[in-house]
């Protein structure tokens, strides 16, 4: 941080990269005291003053580990950070967004995904001095995840995907695969079924096969064609992204009471609320957003019509003191806004046209970004 003064009071100006980027200068401002209000962490920090710098002992941690990177430490970490592409189609996915999402994150060490679909967020962040935790309730989809980790299930699935065109003939066998008890099949046979499946279908959604081209080609061949194999081709760059992070499969509000910390990021993408969008397979209910909600603020606008249990039972989540940060994405909807509102949580929109869409001109959407 610098200083700057102006009349009586000593007004600190921010060197952080996100409050550069997005809240600009004059962010803290004291009276002479040890305490001064940070607008991105919404509470009093404190600071130490040395010299003409003034350093935030809640960025201490952060600033430190970067200044030790001397310049070509950090031209090595720069060409090692590259921004992979998901694997897979995911209705509801960050890929165009991601860069938006990191861009709002603050300084933390543990990296945490809740919800972590086919993975846009972490594959597009920088990776160097953090640990990371993804989670999804899925079994079949971390199940892909964990073939794709795997040193050993990954040559046995790749053998699998290389020997698979773009066929609605296998296609319908991972189908069947996919909807058949899975005992008695390795790793790599389920994980390579769930990427056939998801990735042949249309729009990732496991319910057709893929819409074919008419009317243009990429890459000299049909376009489909053409984009499973570079899914295909992308696939060792995301194993090797892959042995850094650990892997969870498991309820999501069950997670973040295990990983929390003062030095953990939450990101939260969790299946948007049925009336905000339309559905998928692996949904969450009024009640499940409830208690989302409640275990990441202190307060929550429920409607006691609409919850599956008394109100009461959300004691124990209100009452629970989160010590990590979280960004929580989400559709505009009044549960969010009237919670969010009692929270005093920060909020962001971002809008995007809806890339789902087969219409020439495309709905633009809202989506919201939610931080404490």
């Amino acid at each position: 941080m610098g200083i700057e003064r102006t009349g009586y009071r000593l007004r600190l100006v921010c060197d952080a990269e996100y409050c550069r980027n997005h809240l600009g200068k004059g962010l803290l401002e004291v009276d002479g005291d040890s305490l001064s209000r940070c607008e991105w962490a919404a509470r009093d920090v404190g600071w130490r003053l040395g010299g003409d710098t003034v350093l935030c002992t809640d960025c201490n941690a952060a600033e430190t580990r970067r200044e030790r990177l001397s310049a070509n430490e950090q031209s090595d970490s720069a060409q090692k950070m590259t921004k992979l592409t998901q694997p897979g189609k995911w209705h509801g996915g960050k890929f165009h967004l991601a860069k938006r999402i990191i861009e709002l994150m603050p300084p933390h060490v543990h990296y945490v995904e809740t919800h972590f679909g086919m993975g846009s967020v972490l594959l597009q962040k920088d990776f160097e001095g953090v640990s990371e935790v993804v989670n999804d309730i899925d079994g079949r989809l971390t199940a892909f995840w964990k073939a794709l980790q795997s040193p050993t299930s990954f040559e046995a699935f790749c053998r699998l995907i290389d020997a698979t065109p773009l066929s609605q003939i296998e296609w319908r066998q991972a189908n069947t695969t996919m909807a058949a008890v899975t005992t008695g099949k390795s790793l790599a046979e389920r994980g390579a079924a769930f990427f056939i499946n998801n990735r042949q279908s249309r729009q990732g959604l496991g319910k057709d096969f893929a819409t074919l081209s008419r009317n243009r080609t990429r890459r000299g061949m049909n376009e489909q064609v053409s984009s499973w194999l570079t899914a295909i081709e992308g696939l060792p760059e995301i194993h090797e992204r892959l042995k850094r992070v650990v892997i969870l499969n498991d309820d999501a509000l069950k997670v973040i009471r295990q990983q929390d910390g003062p030095n953990t990021l939450f990101y939260c993408d969790p299946p948007y609320l049925a009336e905000t969008r339309s559905s998928g397979e692996y949904e969450m209910t009024y009640s499940d957003h409830v208690r989302l909600l409640a275990l990441l603020g202190r307060s929550v606008a429920v409607d006691a019509s609409r919850f599956d249990d008394a109100v009461e039972t959300l004691g124990p989540l209100l009452e629970w003191q989160r010590k990590g940060k979280f960004l929580l994405s989400g559709y505009p909807s009044s549960l969010y806004y009237e919670t969010a509102g009692m929270n005093t949580w920060h909020r962001v929109d971002i809008q995007i046209d809806n890339k789902a869409s087969s219409a020439k001109t495309k709905e633009i959407k809202t989506v919201c970004m939610w931080a404490n």
